[in-house]
């Protein structure tokens, strides 16, 4: 066992006081979340996404965070702060009996139908843009990158609701249009379509979007019940 400061295999630093749990969150904080990359990742997203996705997409990576990582951290705040509001603050008096159990399953399983976005709509890309540059690794990087900027924006609205409840119908409308402009940004600016062509492969996406969205809902809906009846 080395006695000095520094491994004599491999030159790390030796640790010589015992681990603790200051030590250990720490270390939590300074790989998952690091603040040095979250910022300047949050500020190129907000100032200027596109520019940054070419420059991301192109090897200007360093500085960043990686897209998935931006991304969950954002959405586990987000569905965070949404569970709270489903329980705490009783958002669900705004549904209906039959809305009630389905609002349920996509606050315990939001996380999931969420994701389903990403293969959807890089599915839907690769098919209606057939001459486009971008490979799919490239346009997995881009919509993912643009849903955790777009977590930001549900952040803010959850902590809206938490001081004004009736404004929980219209936060459902906004990210709705949300994903929408998310979408045919990518589309206009990313991939280069015209103005028309932007228009309906957004909206066939969005609709690819929801349909695959609502039947992976109605399907969880169906499994619960009949093991309710069982």
């Amino acid at each position: 066992m080395d006695k000095g400061l520094f491994c004599s295999n491999c030159g790390q630093a030796h640790y010589k006081s015992r681990l603790s749990l200051a030590f250990l969150l720490d270390k939590i904080i300074s790989e998952v979340i690091n603040f040095r990359k979250y910022f300047p990742t949050f500020n190129a997203l907000w100032q200027r996404p596109i520019e940054f996705l070419f420059e991301y997409i192109h090897g200007d990576r360093d500085k960043y965070y990686t897209p998935f990582k931006y991304l969950f951290i954002n959405m586990g705040i987000s569905f965070f702060l949404s569970h709270y509001n489903y329980t705490s603050l009783g958002t669900d008096i705004y549904l209906d009996d039959s809305e009630r159990l389905l609002d349920q399953i996509i606050n315990e399983y939001g996380k999931l139908y969420f994701l389903l976005i990403i293969p959807i709509f890089t599915a839907c890309t690769k098919a209606l843009n057939r001459s486009m540059s971008f490979n799919m690794a490239e346009i997995v990087t881009a919509i993912t990158f643009l849903l955790g900027q777009m977590m930001c924006l549900v952040i803010a609205m959850h902590l809206i609701t938490l001081g004004f409840q009736t404004f929980y119908p219209v936060q459902k409308i906004l990210i709705f249009i949300a994903q929408l402009t998310i979408i045919f940004l990518l589309n206009y600016k990313l991939l280069k379509n015209d103005l028309f062509a932007s228009t309906w492969k957004s909206l066939i996406t969005i609709l690819a979007i929801y349909l695959g969205m609502k039947y992976a809902i109605l399907l969880t809906h169906e499994i619960i019940l009949i093991n309710q009846s069982t």
